[in-house]
């Protein structure tokens, strides 16, 4: 009996009807949106894009793109030790210095030297002269000669060329500074100094060798290919020795000795100008103190004149660097400061 009921109460119930929801549920898309929504989501690249992606990211792995890259890498670290090739390091400033390097030479920018007041070498004015008619004409195009100034120390040397040199580099002239090891690779530079059409100077203050012959690349640097009429590069060397090169009375080694000498001479009878300066006697120094104690501001006197004859005595060496000296240390010991230029 019981079970019976129970089926007629399962019959009986009416079944509750679902009620429809007109509004899609948030939580899921209504399906005609998903239809309507054609745009790749940003987050999700196009198949297409991947592809092309996934090609250069392919194409960089590659053999070829690894070696060019390391090559690249290997390049960019020999430039940061021997420095730019010559052509472009021309492209940048006035003044340079040129050394000898593994790879041939290093040409590095420089500031522009600092020049000298001519007014203060006395004495000098033949030798000034024929440097700044011969400079003046190596701007102009004209036939100019290397230079090559030798003297005792301190006579005033290199004060000369720095300023005939700093009063044309203001006129377009361009400096190189070297030594004479750099001037054995000039053969590394020169084709690249033709090339910019400017007017160079090399200049080479106390040049010296280490070798007791001139290298035979220094000595074919100075001949006609490197500066013909209207060449693009002259030399301009300061030593104190008239040779350049140590001599010997003799050479007992030697089978023939007149030849080694010969050699030794070559390279200084390749500069078209050769000046000598002398050291100034008692007088011509007595007329140097005077002028740079002018210069210090301190009125010269009998004593003080006759202090700096002692000075030089000392110093074992009269000129114009001495007198200069001696003012200086006036100057220092009065408490003032020794003015650089007029």
């Amino acid at each position: 009996m019981p079970a019976k009921k129970n089926k007629e109460l399962r019959h009986s119930r009416t079944p509750v009807k679902k009620r429809e929801s007109s509004e899609p549920n948030a939580s899921f898309p209504h399906s005609t949106k998903r239809r309507e929504s054609s745009k790749p989501n940003a987050s999700f690249p196009h198949p297409t894009k991947r592809r092309e992606s996934s090609e250069s990211k392919n194409s960089a792995n590659t053999p070829l793109a690894q070696i060019a890259d390391a090559l690249t890498r290997i390049a960019e670290a020999a430039e940061q030790f021997t420095g730019a090739p010559p052509e472009r390091a021309l492209q940048k400033g006035k003044s340079w210095r040129w050394r000898a390097a593994h790879c041939g030479g290093q040409l590095i920018p420089a500031e522009t030297p600092r020049g000298f007041p001519l007014a203060d070498l006395r004495g000098l004015n033949p030798e000034i002269k024929t440097v700044r008619e011969n400079t003046a004409r190596f701007l102009r195009g004209k036939t100019a000669h290397h230079i090559l100034l030798t003297g005792a120390r301190g006579c005033g040397k290199s004060s000369l060329m720095r300023g005939v040199l700093g009063e044309f580099a203001k006129k377009g002239l361009r400096l190189i500074e070297t030594d004479g090891d750099g001037l054995a690779r000039l053969h590394y530079l020169l084709p690249a100094l033709r090339k910019t059409g400017e007017k160079y100077v090399l200049y080479c203050d106390d040049l010296s060798f280490a070798e007791e012959t001139p290298p035979a690349a220094a000595r074919s640097a100075l001949e006609g290919s490197f500066v013909s009429d209207g060449g693009g590069a002259l030399l301009y060397a300061t030593a104190n020795r008239r040779h350049l090169t140590k001599t010997n009375f003799s050479d007992d080694d030697d089978i023939q000795p007149g030849e080694t000498s010969e050699e030794k001479l070559a390279f200084a009878d390749r500069f078209g100008l050769r000046l000598r300066l002398f050291a100034p006697d008692a007088k011509e120094f007595t007329a140097l103190a005077e002028h740079w104690l002018r210069r210090a501001k301190i009125p010269p006197s009998p004593r003080l004149l006759k202090e700096a004859a002692i000075f030089a005595d000392r110093c074992g060496a009269r000129s114009g660097r001495t007198a200069r000296l001696f003012a200086e240390r006036l100057a220092a010991r009065a408490g003032r400061a020794f003015p650089e230029s007029e």
